[in-house]
């Protein structure tokens, strides 16, 4: 990925001020954190991450990201919020919530999507003592339920679980997505990504999956509706129906400028086929009118085998 020089100037002269405050943060917030038998998490972002933020074009002054550092309180429960929320604010001053209510979310009722609780803070007023570096330097703490951290880590954006960019694994083509009527709007979408063979992945909309009387159960199990247990323990699913648990994953689409990206479920590592690289994709529109992300080499042989025939 090329980085344009003001991007990167403003990366390093900002790096060493966020690993200090980081550090600082760390020592404030950490015990606490853990006398409440709760974990922490933190980090700065890297160069290449904070260049495709800079690249969404909604950051003018850059050198301040209110996510350049950013901390995650991991709580157990939706119950735990309003305890982690008073935990915060007695060491930081809070200037923003979001979203402001804990029942309050921009999406969908039908997205599987977990909102997490952002608040923005900074130092608070210290008159008894001298100025500091980060005196009105805002940053991200984000408060999460188990769940909701492990939710991250299996859905983030493909650019932070790879060691460098490649834009056509997560840029979907404007000529493709406009084929898509469901993919619409400027916030988040919600979708599901179909294992139809080792390799080869449908991409399908929220209804399209809930329409499917073989997809349906899964959804409804995935969006923590309960399903009726077997009467007879002994008897199980073959391996074709016990394998659409692992064949079906959720995932994201997120509109940066002209173009979608694709959030690629990182649990799909685990079932990349032998000979293929895992960072190199192609993005097709099959006959029956769905969009298709195969791994470029798994295409390549299906198109020779097709030829040779």
């Amino acid at each position: 990925m090329k980085i344009a020089k003001p991007i990167r100037d403003a990366f390093d002269n900002g790096e060493a001020l966020y690993i200090r405050l980081k550090r600082e943060v760390r020592e404030v917030l950490k015990p606490r954190v853990e006398d409440c038998g709760w974990f922490y998490r933190d980090r700065v972002k890297s160069l290449e991450s904070f260049a495709l933020k800079v690249e969404t074009g909604r950051y003018p002054d850059y050198a301040r990201l209110e996510d350049f550092f950013a901390c995650t309180v991991i709580v157990p429960t939706f119950s735990h919020l309003p305890e982690a929320v008073t935990l915060v604010s007695g060491a930081f001053e809070i200037v923003e919530r979001r979203p402001k209510v804990d029942a309050e979310t921009r999406k969908s009722a039908s997205d599987f999507v977990f909102d997490e609780l952002r608040l923005y803070v900074k130092r608070l007023p210290a008159t008894d003592l001298p100025p500091s570096e980060f005196d009105g330097i805002v940053f991200e703490i984000q408060i999460k339920t188990i769940l909701q951290y492990a939710w991250g880590i299996a859905t983030h954006d493909l650019i932070y679980k790879t060691d460098e960019v490649s834009w056509p694994k997560e840029r979907i083509p404007k000529h493709l997505s406009d084929r898509l009527p469901w993919l619409s709007g400027s916030e988040l979408v919600s979708a599901w990504l179909w294992m139809i063979s080792p390799g080869r992945y449908r991409l399908l909309s929220d209804e399209q999956v809930k329409a499917d009387p073989h997809l349906e159960p899964l959804h409804q199990f995935m969006l923590e509706k309960q399903l009726i247990p077997s009467p007879d323990p002994r008897v199980a699913a073959g391996v074709e129906e016990a394998s659409v648990v692992a064949r079906l994953q959720p995932t994201q689409l997120k509109l940066n400028k002209s173009y979608w990206r694709l959030s690629f479920p990182a649990v799909l590592d685990e079932f990349v086929p032998s000979g293929c690289d895992k960072k190199k994709f192609s993005i097709l529109l099959s006959l029956d009118g769905y969009l298709e992300i195969w791994y470029t080499e798994i295409l390549r042989t299906a198109v020779f085998q097709h030829s040779a025939t």
